[in-house]
């Protein structure tokens, strides 16, 4: 299993939004798996200060993912 946490900035004609997610991917032979935890505010800084008090559960969210062997 590999963990990141990616900032991130989406924009286009109508919208635009700033996030963080913390990103789990695990691969057993043909099968993969992801799960992603994340928020999204309408700066960086809103969304850091939104992400803070959600860490730490989103940790254990994410690191408890495991694709089963079968």
């Amino acid at each position: 299993m590999r963990i990141a946490d990616m900032d991130f900035h989406y924009a286009d004609d109508n919208v635009s939004f700033y996030g963080h997610s913390r990103i789990a991917l695990t691969l057993r032979r043909s099968h993969y798996g992801f799960v992603d935890c994340g928020i999204t505010g309408d700066s960086a800084e809103e969304a850091t200060r939104k992400w803070a008090p959600l860490a730490d559960e989103a940790g254990k969210v994410v690191s408890s993912f495991v694709l089963d062997a079968d």
